[in-house]
């Protein structure tokens, strides 16, 4: 009885690992909203009724997805910052935040927030596992400025949602480009919160400007 206990155990686990990995691959593909319930459960070959047990449909699938990928970046960050040893180690396991994203699920995840914005009950779920792991964040951008001796204009609980927020405009402009380098961007970006003191960019020269339009005659 104890072995079938144990069997039972087994294959549950296992379906719901299918449906995350099945998930995580469609709503990379295809986007959150064009991802259906019966392409989640045909890919993995089982019923809705599973997907509801597991997840209560695929909202909360990406939810799961969410927290998972979250809880990923973070335990990346904290290795990162634990083993830096130079200035520039401790930026690079801040931009692992943006270098290593995985920007099908990031750009569906931007999507997921739009559609939560109808659903109260589901914004609030998405808000708290946001709450969850700003927290978290906020342990480890404090480590990373105390490492680098460096004390932000701005509190560290505004200054977290700017870092994200950059991170997520970065994933929008890299969907309309590519070739864009995202990791070098968003490096400049958090030196810049990090260190008030860093000398302004310059500006663009003139003769790379975009040439004013001549007037109608």
């Amino acid at each position: 009885m104890s072995q079938q206990r144990i069997s039972r155990s087994d294959r549950v686990a296992r379906t719901r690992e299918l449906l995350l990995r099945a998930g995580a691959r469609l709503f990379r593909e295809t986007g959150f909203a064009a991802t259906s319930v019966e392409a989640i459960t045909a890919d993995v070959g089982v019923t809705r009724g599973a997907l509801y047990k597991h997840f209560d449909g695929k909202e909360g699938l990406f939810l799961a997805l969410a927290s998972e990928s979250g809880t990923a970046q973070l335990m990346q960050w904290a290795r990162g910052e634990s083993a830096a040893v130079s200035d520039d180690d401790h930026l690079e396991a801040l931009i692992a935040l943006v270098a290593d994203v995985d920007l099908g699920l990031a750009l569906a995840g931007l999507e997921f927030i739009a559609f939560a914005r109808t659903r109260p009950d589901l914004l609030a779920q998405t808000a708290q596992l946001q709450e969850h792991g700003d927290e978290k964040a906020l342990t480890l951008l404090r480590q990373t400025c105390e490492s680098l001796g460096v004390s932000p204009a701005l509190p560290l609980e505004d200054l977290l949602p700017l870092i994200i927020a950059i991170a997520n405009g970065l994933h929008l402009r890299k969907a309309l480009d590519p070739a864009l380098d995202t990791t070098r961007l968003f490096r400049l970006g958090v030196a810049a919160l990090l260190n008030p003191s860093v000398p302004t960019i310059p500006a663009v020269a003139p003769a790379a400007r975009t040439k004013p339009m001549r007037s109608a005659r």
